[in-house]
């Protein structure tokens, strides 16, 4: 079998869903994984740091380890470190989901003209222009939660990460009932 990667990467861009929000219908675009796994903050990830410690013929350096103060810092590094990747991530899947919106129309160097919003980022804007455009969105594409609910739902369509609805629920139920009356022991 022959598989053609042209074909295969045309239909993969061109896979979207359209919403209907409180706004008009939108579309939502597939965000390949790679893509949500490409982004990383701007700046390297910590590195564990070394200790020197006093032995019974001089120095020696090792590892932090717990209990250290050293370790401490690391393990909060490390947890910045991740928690800006998972933002960064979130964010990706959001602004290339909605990538019909053409950002060139908006001041990205500041939050949406919104009370809310400017008093919540005062002295706070992100620096990375990825959080800039999610920050946007969130105070106004997904400014409401029936809105926000939709649009997420399609993106995760999109993924292959639905939520079992109830009818999928009870077809499970139901497959697992007869399993259970056809079977031998049943």
């Amino acid at each position: 079998m022959t598989v053609d990667l042209m074909a295969l990467a045309k239909k993969t861009e061109e896979a979207y869903r359209d919403v209907e929000t409180s706004f008009g219908v939108l579309r939502v675009y597939h965000v390949p994984d790679v893509l949500l796994l490409s982004v990383s903050p701007d700046r390297p990830k910590p590195d564990l740091p070394t200790v020197r410690m006093k032995t019974a013929t001089g120095y020696q350096d090792r590892a932090a380890k717990p209990g250290d103060k050293e370790y401490t810092q690391y393990q909060e590094d490390q947890t910045a470190y991740e928690n800006e990747e998972f933002e960064l991530s979130v964010a990706v899947g959001m602004v290339y989901a909605l990538k019909d919106i053409d950002w060139a129309q908006y001041d990205l160097s500041a939050p949406p003209p919104i009370e809310d919003a400017q008093q919540m980022y005062n002295g706070k804007w992100p620096a990375h222009e990825l959080l800039r455009k999610k920050a946007w969105l969130d105070w106004t594409i997904f400014y409401t939660r029936k809105d926000r609910d939709a649009i997420l739902q399609a993106a995760n369509e999109m993924r292959g990460e639905t939520e079992p609805t109830d009818e999928m629920v009870e077809a499970v139920k139901k497959n697992s009932d007869s399993s259970l009356e056809s079977s031998p022991s049943g």
